[in-house]
């Protein structure tokens, strides 16, 4: 492998701020292979895809927010033959079944990705004799094409998805115990950085595991009313808060955001157990 081949979903949608999105992201993932001393040689951001050129797995990768998933690719130029020499290295790893899918993120390239996966399915088809199954396989080899070259890959990591964190503002957090961290959480995952505030010291490791592109620490204070004066202080506009059925009511932001409102015990532990 030679490349990650990183998708992102909601991104696409933003129409104009597109690039200014795709650049936070940039950023933020350079901040993550960065933190963890990952090699890389390259991230350059064509066309709906981001492309790191690494040959080394990196997990970390999925706390990224912003991004849908990722996949360790094989990458060569567009020319058939090159690919099919990238997906015979999959051979060894192909089930019983299999399917190929093709997608032409550069929608100029001129053949058609449904001819070409009937193509490359019978390349893989005489060399292995394993058959072909679209709807249910052991095995899909994808082939995106994105821009001058084929990436090829057998896997997929899911990730948390969202938007990339520092999009979307600031707020801050009074933390008082577990579900205030899970709130703060849900509120990065859609690209708003949050400043936890304490009256003690509380464990911020969870939020520390996913603000890639910052650093949060927690600001220790003495009262609500220092709460209030560095949220006004931040031009915070909004307080985030972990309460699930009421609102904390002490402070002069409003309004108060309260992500779990609507998430039940069950639902608050699987959450925590995805994340954590």
């Amino acid at each position: 492998m030679d490349s990650v081949l990183v998708r992102y979903s909601e991104l696409a949608l933003k129409g104009g701020n597109r690039v200014m999105f795709e650049k936070r992201l940039v950023r933020n993932i350079r901040d993550c292979l960065k933190r963890f001393n990952h090699e890389f040689t390259a991230i350059v951001r064509p066309r709906g895809r981001i492309i790191i050129s690494t040959n080394q797995d990196f997990p970390q990768l999925r706390g990224v927010f912003g991004i849908s998933s990722y996949s360790f690719a094989k990458s060569s130029k567009t020319d058939i033959d090159e690919i099919k020499k990238n997906i015979a290295s999959f051979f060894p790893a192909i089930g019983e079944t299999f399917r190929v899918t093709v997608k032409r993120i550069d929608k100029g390239y001129p053949t058609a990705s449904l001819d070409m996966e009937k193509t490359l399915g019978a390349f893989v088809v005489e060399h292995t004799k394993k058959k072909v199954s679209l709807k249910s396989f052991d095995t899909e080899i994808g082939v995106d094409i994105v821009g001058n070259k084929a990436y090829v890959f057998s896997t997929k990591v899911q990730c948390f998805g969202g938007l990339p964190l520092g999009i979307g503002g600031t707020v801050t957090c009074l933390i008082n115990g577990r579900n205030d961290i899970l709130a703060s959480w849900l509120m990065m995952r859609r690209g708003i950085r949050v400043l936890p505030i304490a009256f003690h010291n509380h464990d911020i490791s969870i939020i520390n595991k996913y603000d890639f592109g910052f650093k949060t620490e927690l600001l220790i204070v003495d009262s609500e009313k220092d709460v209030v004066s560095f949220a006004n202080k931040i031009h915070s506009q909004f307080m985030v808060t972990g309460e699930t059925l009421r609102t904390w009511k002490d402070n002069n932001i409003q309004p108060t955001l309260m992500p779990l409102v609507s998430y039940s015990e069950s639902d608050i532990l699987n959450l925590e157990r995805s994340i954590s």
